[in-house]
Order: C-alpha cells, then sequence, then structure tokens
C-alpha cells in the first residue's frame, strides 16, 4: 500500500509541528533559567511561549496583529492605529524542511524558516492569519517575499506592503525618502483598520 502525497506532507507537518513545539519550550526554558532571569519578565516570556499564532496573540493584547518581517518600521504608528506588530519568524530550524524544496539552496534561512511555517496548518487554517504584512526591504529575498509565499503555495496573502528603507541615512535626500515611506506606512495602516490618526 503506497502513502500518497498529501499523508507523507501531513506526517512531516506533524513532524514538524512536534519539534517546534519542542524548540520554542526549550527556548522558553532557556530564557528562564539565566541568571539574570527576573519574574517581571514572566509574562512576556509566557507571551513568546504562546507562539506564533495570531488568534493567540491578539486575544492575548486585545488587538488585531500585523506580522513584521523586521523591527525596522516605526512600532509607535502601529499601536496609534490599535494595531499589535508582531516580529515573525524568529528563524527556526525545523520549518525550513516544508520550505526547502520549492526555494533556492542560496536563500536566507531565516526566511525559509518563515515560508515553512507557512506551510503549516496551524488551528485548522491553511498558513498563519494576520491582519496584515509588513515588509522594510532589508535585502533583496525580502523584496521577494510576497512572490516566495505564492511559490511555496500560500494561496491567501493579507495585505502586504513593503517599507523601502534608504540605504544610506546620512543623506538629506534619504532622511526625506524615509519621512515619506513614514507616511506612506502611516495611509497604509489606516486604510486596513478604517481609522484616521
Amino acid at each position: 500500500m503506497s502513502i500518497s502525497q498529501e499523508d507523507r506532507e501531513g506526517r512531516l507537518k506533524k513532524k514538524i509541528l512536534e519539534r517546534f513545539d519542542d524548540e520554542a519550550a526549550q527556548e522558553t526554558k532557556a530564557l528562564k533559567s539565566r541568571p539574570d532571569y527576573v519574574q517581571e519578565l514572566e509574562y512576556f516570556v509566557d507571551l513568546l511561549a504562546a507562539g506564533r499564532d495570531p488568534a493567540t496573540i491578539s486575544e492575548r493584547v486585545g488587538r488585531p496583529v500585523v506580522a513584521l518581517m523586521c523591527l525596522q518600521a516605526p512600532l509607535e504608528l502601529f499601536h496609534v492605529f490599535g494595531l499589535q506588530p508582531f516580529k515573525i519568524f524568529g528563524g527556526t530550524m525545523v520549518a525550513q524542511r516544508l520550505s526547502a524544496p520549492q526555494l533556492p539552496a542560496i536563500m536566507c534561512p531565516m526566511l525559509r524558516s518563515a515560508l515553512g511555517e507557512l506551510h503549516l496548518d496551524l488551528r485548522g487554517n491553511r498558513g498563519v492569519k494576520f491582519l496584515a504584512w509588513v515588509a522594510p526591504t532589508t535585502c533583496d529575498w525580502v523584496v521577494k517575499i510576497q512572490d516566495m509565499m505564492e511559490v511555496c503555495g500560500v494561496t491567501e496573502i493579507p495585505p502586504f506592503y513593503r517599507i523601502e528603507l534608504p540605504h544610506l541615512k546620512d543623506r538629506d535626500e534619504s532622511q526625506e525618502r524615509w519621512l515619506e515611506e513614514v507616511y506612506l506606512l502611516k495611509s497604509f495602516l489606516a486604510q486596513i483598520t478604517g481609522k484616521k490618526n
């Protein structure tokens, strides 16, 4: 009796989710066992341990979650619009196995793991659901992340916004360009939330 491709993929996803949970538990334990760990950090470590499920995060913080590829975006803007910015995909090694066959071998491991996580069926949904994605263009791979999502079979992509980061921050032109990008991000956040601030 041969195993179907769907069964094989289901088994792989189950195994990766188990390893993913183990990886998260080990990281949480490592944080709590540090000599500089204090009880006041418990809330934040437990929030981290909740995983990358936007519904869980949203429930914990009481507002919609927007995925950030990088913390180069001005976080204050998200809070003004009642959104929770969430830096996604810190580079789990186990999730890379799901996306590796579809992606170039030289691709950034962090983004490969991000795309692998999007393959996982979390809480019965295909992929991870966020209100929107914001991707500062820190590298050429991030510029192509939306295309790579499609290559990896992610069909439902929420509103997606790229922030173009100036490469030379000392120049007046770069500072003007950054200010323009901040205003464009503000417009995008206003559009997805329906709020004007």
